[in-house]
């Protein structure tokens, strides 16, 4: 099962690699994540991009090896209805419900180490970084 994830991952990256390194803004948000940078400090969570910050929160920071992690956050794009994710290269996506929020399980995380996790959506024709948190796993 692992390998086949690690394919499922290699195939999204091929195909969602040149839609995000053509994402457009800034690389850290743009002007919408002031204390919450995408570079330190804060608690993590970035905004970016769009009119309105959006957040990603994880139900655990740290986390256990082999932990199911929840996300959860606020301020996207509801009419688009997915937010594309990147969680530590592996790429796919997540329903944005009416109310601008999303909320997912990643059961993943079964080595300790440190994992990007970012959140996307689509503007203006590209992908637009919208969150992002660093996970650590123990």
């Amino acid at each position: 099962m692992r390998y086949i994830t690690l394919i499922l991952a290699a195939l999204a990256l091929a195909v969602a690699a040149p839609a995000v390194a053509d994402k457009g803004g800034t690389p850290n948000g743009g002007g919408n994540s002031g204390e919450h940078g995408n570079k330190g400090g804060g608690n993590g969570n970035g905004g970016g991009g769009g009119k309105e910050s959006a957040t990603l929160v994880p139900s655990c920071n740290p986390c256990a090896a082999g932990d199911v992690v929840h996300f959860s956050g606020s301020g996207y794009d509801a009419s688009q209805g997915v937010a594309q994710l990147d969680v530590a290269g592996a790429f796919t996506s997540t329903a944005v419900y009416a109310d601008g929020s999303i909320s997912f399980d990643w059961p993943y995380f079964g080595v300790a180490g440190s994992y990007e996790v970012k959140t996307y959506q689509r503007q203006g024709g590209r992908l637009v970084l919208r969150a992002q948190v660093t996970v650590a796993v123990e």
